[in-house]
């Protein structure tokens, strides 16, 4: 069976390496003259479908996309090449951190960080609150505080008065 010169096309090969495949369907179904809804009644589906399936890159559902390129005539190779993987390339499998920092920061240490950041403010506030209450001074017309209160280290003037 003769191959159509539309997929020996370099517009057809580019399609196919950047791995396209809805591209490839379009410039089918454009080349048979059919519309969006011809190709989708053929193929059982909606129009919109089909214009999804033209546009995306990603291919939601690979037994609709061999349905349609087989409709619209796209050689086998053409279609497996537009669907192969893209070759893994050497810098993506292979990443060295640049310092021993990037190695030892990732998410858990930046959570732990934060949470035991979040803790201290609020025992910090209630350490400078104890502090304050502490220095408080006494009300007005208070006496000086008993001698005991004197010996365990408070001042004349704190508040509340020490308990006997």
């Amino acid at each position: 069976m003769p191959v159509d010169p539309l997929w020996n096309s370099t517009t057809a090969r580019q399609l196919a390496a950047q791995r396209r495949p809805g591209a490839l369907i379009r410039i089918g179904r454009q080349h048979q003259a059919w519309t969006l809804a011809v190709l989708a009644e053929r193929i059982g589906c909606s129009p919109a479908t089909v214009s999804r399936l033209e546009r995306r890159a990603r291919i939601a559902d690979l037994a609709l996309v061999h349905r349609a390129a087989r409709e619209v005539g796209v050689p086998g190779h053409l279609l497996m090449t537009s669907l192969a993987p893209p070759p893994a390339s050497a810098t993506a499998a292979t990443r060295v951190p640049a310092s021993q920092r990037d190695v030892e920061e990732d998410p858990m240490r930046r959570r732990t960080l934060l949470t035991a950041t979040a803790a201290a403010g609020p025992a910090a506030l209630l350490l400078g609150l104890d502090d304050a209450l502490a220095a408080t001074p006494a009300p007005p017309g208070a006496g000086p505080p008993p001698a005991h209160c004197t010996t365990r280290g408070r001042t004349h003037g704190s508040w509340p008065p020490c308990p006997v």
